[in-house]
């Protein structure tokens, strides 16, 4: 997937406890001559396709609602999903032709992820669906040579992967462009499609123009301030200051490095970062500005690792102060682009040294950068997997539905539109603030009228219906919910690209996978009898997906059922790592999205209520 001498691998990004655990405990199956880190290298990059949802109860406005994406993506060849009606593929490496006919470049897309299973008595073996990035081998192609890459290997399962979109796939040698280095969570809204705000900007190579062309980098999470901030400030110190003056005034009057100072717009790109997930995936971690609107566990959620994320937190910190308004001289730029990860390429739009006095705005306008912070109504932004989560439970109009964990609103959206706007779905959220934004999200959809919007925590049952009206809180509707989804907060690690890790060590993946157990109890007993309940995470690890689908089934009155649509792979279980989890023939009910396909991690579990136990 990328060059081997790149340093930006996720062995040195992840803490060593996470990707041990993950390692030791890997409950898919691995693609022959491939490994488990050739499939988590995958989430430092992003998917190269975005996934939009048609949102229309009326199945007639379906076509317009496609004209329309096409027009807004031109010249990005919009499909139509092959086994989703309601899901456009916006493919980021094939264009439309000038009169609205697909380029040749275009292939026919089969969005499944890579549908890999192991049995124990046969040992690998894999089926992959052609689509423009599912693949078991990969190659590098550079920029506008992938069409005859794509022509002639058609039928071949390798992923054409774009130059310009990432890390290691860049060629080193001539002709490169000068560097400017951002914070690693601008370089991760980057890297999910957004401009660069001059509140990421770090430092940059001197003499930059506004209109100049340059190369974003950002560094890994857990590079040491010592491997390159001192660098940096050794080769500041070793510059004659007069030198420094006269060049920098000869290029920039205000481009003087300005050290240690605070940009005044940190959270610009973090709010971009949101738009570019969707506004859907409430386990990002790169909305750390509001507590209140970070979907990952909390402080309150779970205890372990705390300690770590502070001191983490602080050394990012640190090294953030060091370097923002600094110039990269000397042997950096090449430092900066073997130890950090690459982000694309972008033209500069602001002088540098309003960016590093704290001038809002676009610093750096990115070539890849979509916009769909202004996408209409009939259009929702979402991943894959966060889309089959809801033809999974599958609500009927006129049901009764729980979402236990409802904020930003996009999975909500989605079942009142399946439900065609007739019945009621109970949407909890315990933030207050990410309730308030999940009112303004609904409020654009004339059907999501039937949904109730209550601020509580779904796990402990401490919320309250004013519609329904029975008790004073949520542990007085037991059985009353047709179908219930337990989208639970969760350690994200199957989102992509992803390189904000901080504070993550193994004590919190299991942490967390306890934690969420109390919302599969909760709305284990808020389901009626013959209910249907989904649980599903953004993450990779087993603890927090199989190991909690083994403890609902032995604690709770649950079984497992298919969870179709499968457009992501059946979970086959591994019989070479530990002891089975599930009797024969249950695991491969179970769906997984592999990072390694076209889209983020994802886990799906269906269950049934028997109303025994």
């Amino acid at each position: 997937m990328r060059n081997r001498s790149s340093a930006a691998l996720i062995r040195k990004v992840l803490d060593p406890t996470v990707y041990s655990l993950l390692e030791t405990s890997w409950a898919s199956p691995v693609p022959p001559g491939r490994s488990i880190e050739w499939i988590l290298d995958h989430l430092l990059v992003p998917p190269p396709i975005t996934t939009l949802r048609v949102n229309a109860v009326d199945a007639e406005k379906v076509e317009d609602v496609i004209a329309t994406a096409t027009k807004l993506f031109y010249p990005r060849d919009v499909q139509r999903h092959s086994l989703l009606d309601d899901v456009l593929i916006v493919n980021h490496d094939t264009v439309s032709s000038s009169e609205g006919l697909p380029s040749r470049t275009k292939q026919r897309e089969d969005p499944r992820a890579k549908e890999c299973f192991v049995n124990s008595d046969r040992g690998c073996s894999t089926n992959c669906h052609a689509a423009t990035s599912i693949s078991t081998r990969t190659r590098t192609v550079a920029a506008g040579q992938e069409s005859q890459f794509q022509r002639d290997n058609k039928d071949h399962d390798e992923v054409v992967l774009r130059t310009d979109q990432r890390k290691g796939l860049k060629e080193n040698g001539g002709g490169q462009l000068p560097v400017i280095l951002v914070d690693r969570r601008c370089g991760q809204a980057v890297l999910r499609g957004a401009h660069v705000f001059s509140g990421g900007v770090l430092a940059s190579e001197p003499h930059l123009r506004v209109g100049e062309m340059v190369e974003v980098f950002t560094l890994p999470g857990r590079l040491h301030k010592s491997k390159l901030a001192v660098e940096c400030a050794n080769v500041q110190r070793n510059q004659e200051m007069s030198s420094i003056h006269s060049s920098a005034v000869a290029a920039q009057p205000s481009e003087l490095p300005l050290h240690g100072q605070k940009s005044q717009e940190a959270d610009a790109h973090h709010a971009s970062e949101n738009i570019r997930a969707g506004g859907e995936e409430r386990s990002t971690s790169a909305d750390k500005s509001d507590p209140e609107s970070n979907g990952e566990l909390r402080g309150g959620d779970c205890d372990c690792g705390r300690s770590e994320a502070q001191n983490d937190e602080t050394e990012q910190e640190h090294l953030a102060s060091v370097l923002r308004g600094t110039y990269l001289r000397a042997a950096l730029p090449e430092r900066v682009r073997k130890t950090g990860i690459f982000c694309g390429r972008g033209i500069i739009r602001q002088n540098l040294g309003q960016v590093y006095a704290g001038k809002p705005g676009i610093a750096v306008e990115m070539e890849s950068a979509i916009d769909l912070s202004t996408l209409p109504a009939c259009l929702v932004a979402q991943n894959l997997p966060s889309i089959v989560v809801g033809h999974v439970l599958s609500p009927q109009p006129g049901e009764r539905v729980l979402d236990m964990c409802a904020a930003p609103g996009g999975k909500t959206l989605h079942l009142a539109t399946l439900m065609k706007g007739h019945g009621l779905i109970v949407a909890v959220e315990r933030s207050k603030t990410r309730a308030e934004k999940l009112r303004s999200f609904l409020s654009t959809s004339s059907h999501a009228s039937i949904v109730e919007i209550v601020c509580g925590d779904s796990a402990k049952g401490t919320w309250q219906s004013t519609q329904l009206g029975k008790g004073s809180h949520g542990r007085g509707f037991i059985g009353y919910f047709d179908r219930v989804l337990a989208d639970v907060p969760c350690t994200a690690l199957g989102l992509r690209p992803r390189i904000d890790f901080e504070g993550l060590t193994d004590r919190v993946v299991l942490a967390a996978a306890k934690y969420q157990r109390e919302f599969l109890k909760s709305g284990c007993q808020l389901l009626k009898t013959g209910g249907t309940l989904v649980y599903s995470t953004c993450s990779v690890s087993r603890a927090e997906n199989e190991e909690n689908v083994a403890w609902a089934l032995r604690h709770l009155p649950l079984m497992l059922e298919p969870a179709e649509p499968f457009v992501g792979t059946h979970t086959f279980e591994n019989g070479d790592r530990g002891a089975r989890l599930f009797p024969p023939g249950e695991a491969e009910k179970l769906q997984r999205f592999c990072p390694s396909g076209n889209t983020i991690g994802f886990f799906i579990a269906k269950f049934r209520n028997t109303g025994t136990g």
